[in-house]
């Protein structure tokens, strides 16, 4: 055997290429393109998704409501370039009251305690009579507030009365006088169980008389001087005199007079309520 054969005996023949091309090895130029596309996409997403947190647009620009109570709806009108210009108009919805943790807050309110009258012992602060004393007297003081006082003067009937929730009384005219200086008590029924004692003065009423002649009624009237009297009939105004200097008026009033029987009376002029004198007349 030569040596070309031996030697094509010895080195085998090269076996067949079992890698199939779609493993081979690509150009760096395609990876390259690929990772950029993919870098790309995501970049784009990111910015929607930041674009559509601030505002609060939809996939397709639609109106979304995000946290917060705040609904956005983006408009794109055209710049004086025609270029789109993104605005968007915001409405604030309605909050509620929550509390710094984020919880609503209740509200209570306790009921004030009811406060302790302060009391007071029964006064007497005043007394009115009228000018020269010619009114039956109204009385005036201080007491606990709403207690009940009972005011008596030694003759007539006693007179409840109750303190205001300020702690002031007034009662009268008190009618059960007679004419001087009489003693007047009030006493607190309640609360310090005091009393107070005062005077008044009453002044008599017109000294009254009346007699018939001829038709007419002769009156003559005797009280304090230059002091107006007014004199009735059977309770209607008749007429008014005023005394002279000595304290004397005489009038005569026609009046005609059937047979029954009718009163007169006379009272000093004033606007409260004053004792009377009075006459009872028959034919």
């Amino acid at each position: 055997m030569s040596q070309a054969s031996a030697a094509e005996i010895a080195m085998p023949p090269p076996l067949p290429r079992m890698i199939s091309s779609q493993f081979a090895p690509k150009p760096a130029t395609a990876h390259v393109a690929t990772s950029a596309a993919i870098l790309v996409a995501a970049m784009g997403l990111l910015v929607l998704s930041v674009w559509t947190f601030q505002t609060g647009a939809g996939p397709l620009g639609l109106g979304v409501q995000p946290p917060g109570g705040v609904s956005v709806v983006p408009t794109l009108p055209s710049s004086g370039t025609g270029t789109p210009v993104a605005s968007a108009t915001a409405t604030a919805s309605a909050t509620e009251s929550a509390s710094s943790s984020g919880q609503p807050t209740a509200t209570t309110s306790t009921p004030a305690p009811t406060p302790t009258p302060v009391l007071v012992p029964v006064l007497i602060g005043g007394i009115d009579s009228g000018p020269n004393n010619v009114c039956y007297p109204t009385v005036y003081g201080t007491a606990t507030p709403n207690s009940l006082l009972v005011v008596t003067n030694g003759a007539g009937v006693p007179v409840q009365v109750r303190a205001t929730a300020a702690g002031t009384w007034r009662v009268g005219p008190l009618t059960g006088f007679n004419a001087g200086s009489r003693p007047i008590r009030a006493v607190d029924l309640g609360g310090t169980l005091s009393s107070a004692a005062a005077r008044v003065s009453l002044t008599a009423p017109p000294v009254l008389e009346v007699s018939q002649s001829a038709g007419e009624l002769v009156i003559s009237v005797m009280g304090l001087a230059q002091q107006s009297v007014a004199i009735t009939l059977d309770g209607a105004p008749l007429l008014t005199v005023t005394l002279d200097g000595n304290g004397r008026a005489e009038v005569h009033q026609v009046v005609a007079l059937d047979g029954a029987e009718h009163t007169v009376t006379a009272h000093y002029a004033a606007t409260c309520l004053t004792p009377e004198n009075s006459i009872h007349l028959s034919s």
